[in-house]
């Protein structure tokens, strides 16, 4: 989705997520009305999404961070599983190195990504990426978009 500052864009996912309820129509996810669900019901049922705006979790480890999509994701998974899933999501995207620091330490383009790996330790069916990547020097897009590629050859792996 592509548009100019103000047109809706970070709107239209929340309504999709469930943060605000739509004033027309329905949301239609995987052939169910999910209208009106919370966003903690719809993760469960494989929405995931990044928000324009980075908040980790920034007591927890980078990799605590990621456990947290897993374990609250499509798969609930167990915190052994959710470490498994936080490991291989984060070798995935470049931040194995990072696993073990806080991730209020992060720069920008590392929490975007880090941002990115809790969502993908879901097990998402639809990623809705908001912003992703405001704030990024060309080097720092050039390796998101890489990434965004890498998602879409091998979504089965996260899926």
């Amino acid at each position: 989705m592509i548009g100019p500052n103000g047109a809706g864009k970070t709107t239209l996912f929340n309504v999709i997520n469930g943060v605000y309820p739509p004033s027309k129509g329905k949301v239609i996810f995987r052939g169910e009305d999910v209208t009106g669900f919370k966003p903690y019901h719809l993760a469960h049922k494989g929405l995931a999404r990044t928000h324009q705006i980075v908040k980790p979790l920034n007591e927890l480890t980078v990799r605590e961070n990621v456990m947290v999509g897993a374990c609250f994701g499509r798969r609930a998974a167990s915190l052994a599983e959710a470490r498994s899933t936080a490991d291989q999501v984060l070798d995935f995207l470049g931040l194995i190195d990072r696993a073990d620091n806080l991730a209020g330490t992060l720069n920008v383009a590392q929490k975007k990504r880090l941002e990115m790996a809790r969502a993908l330790a879901s097990h998402p069916y639809l990623l809705l990426l908001d912003e992703v990547l405001a704030g990024l020097n060309s080097s720092e897009i050039d390796m998101m978009v890489d990434s965004v590629r890498k998602i879409r050859e091998q979504g089965p792996l996260f899926s």
